[in-house]
């Protein structure tokens, strides 16, 4: 008899439902006999509608969808607050399904209220934005760290913990394995899917920009630690310090509705021109469109203000050779420079982004050629979240 797994996600913003997409797809021809049961946001069926429509098809698949009551209670919530509720969900549904594993496609809002219960099912989880690297230079820095330290000892300690998977960090898996005494630690490559772009889509057309200007893509998430202020800050001053055209290029969602009426009000007070655009597609875009767009921009900008987190970003954009701005002395940036594509901004303000994006374009940068280079693929990835068995 096949275990009964419970894969849990309440959220769909960012790489949540590129994720399931991987995990969903690489189950659909799996014959172990387990049973996944998904626990996710209603929104997946408009992300994913073809491929949902196949999954509902198999009798090992099964799907429940958090009500509008439920989506309504986490919204807006704080960390410690929304931990305790998705944990409650979590235990909810795994007495429901009588499951024997979970695993948390989001460990970081989980991890505070995980260790607070004994459980008879085991728990693996990606996590996000370790903080291993962290900046401890001022004492409030070095204060979080410590929070953030106790709280990691305390969810190792946590019964049933099976497996953390870390994004793209082998540096960090060491580090806190040693730490803890542990093997859950575990390294995760953020894969890399193949997509094909949108037939006859192009950029420029479909936005109206002139073939002059340089395009700056900003997408995913939106939000003031994506530096997303920063970058429309950068549009008056690159007005005066370069002889380029350029579009900024925002597509994507604010999780945060006072951060998103900044933005919009921000956004209507600054001037746009031919020669100097900025264009907001607020929606999270297909696969297919967001391959188009890394495809046909000239540059890609995630000027995070993290120096420990991951993102998908950078797998897309070096895919598509693009050079991407991401801030130095980070995780993102030794990626990005494995694949060729980094371009370090030194300090995510308007000032240094001007001059990080003048400095580019009029020196001509080039990456280097990357096309011979291998990269994470979906199958492993999904092979490996999943216990590392194989499903076909």
């Amino acid at each position: 008899m096949g275990k009964r797994i419970l894969v849990f996600d309440p959220q769909i913003t960012g790489h949540h439902s590129e994720y399931l997409d991987h995990i969903i797809s690489y189950l659909l021809e799996d014959t172990s006999g387990d049973e996944y049961y998904f626990i996710v946001h209603p929104s997946i069926e408009e992300k994913l509608p073809g491929l949902i429509k196949v999954a509902n098809l198999k009798t090992h698949l099964h799907f429940e969808y958090l009500s509008t009551g439920q989506d309504q209670e986490l919204a807006g919530k704080g960390l410690i607050r929304r931990s305790f509720l998705e944990h409650k969900m979590l235990e909810h549904y795994a007495r429901e399904f009588k499951i024997d594993h979970a695993i948390l496609l989001y460990l970081n809002t989980l991890q505070i209220a995980l260790p607070f219960r004994k459980r008879a099912y085991t728990v693996s989880g990606i996590l996000f934005f370790q903080y291993y690297r962290m900046t401890k230079t001022t004492m409030l820095q070095k204060l979080k760290y410590f929070r953030k330290e106790l709280t990691m000892k305390w969810l190792v300690g946590s019964r049933g913990l099976q497996s953390i998977y870390v994004l793209n960090d082998q540096e960090s898996v060491d580090y806190f394995n040693s730490r803890f005494n542990t093997k859950a630690f575990k390294l995760l490559d953020d894969p890399i899917p193949d997509l094909v772009p949108l037939k006859d889509f192009d950029i420029r057309s479909h936005y109206s920009i002139p073939s002059s200007n340089k395009i700056l893509l900003h997408i995913g998430s939106l939000g003031s630690r994506k530096g997303t202020y920063e970058i429309l800050e950068t549009v008056e001053h690159l007005r005066k310090a370069s002889s380029y055209g350029f579009t900024f290029l925002f597509v994507g969602k604010f999780s945060n509705e006072q951060e998103r009426n900044e933005f919009s009000n921000k956004l209507d007070e600054t001037e746009s021109s031919p020669s100097l655009q900025v264009i907001w597609e607020e929606d999270f875009v297909s696969n297919n469109k967001m391959k188009s767009l890394f495809d046909q921009c000239d540059m890609v900008l995630t000027p995070y203000k993290f120096t420990e987190g991951s993102s998908g970003i950078i797998g897309h954009a070096a895919k598509a050779k693009k050079p991407i701005i991401v801030p130095n002395r980070s995780l993102l940036f030794e990626i990005g420079n494995k694949y060729g594509i980094s371009v370090p901004v030194e300090s995510i303000t308007y000032k240094d982004l001007t001059n990080c994006i003048t400095n580019f374009f009029s020196k001509m940068n080039h990456s280097k050629n990357i096309g011979d280079l291998t990269y994470p693929n979906t199958e492993s990835f999904s092979k490996l979240l999943l216990g590392g068995k194989c499903a076909k």
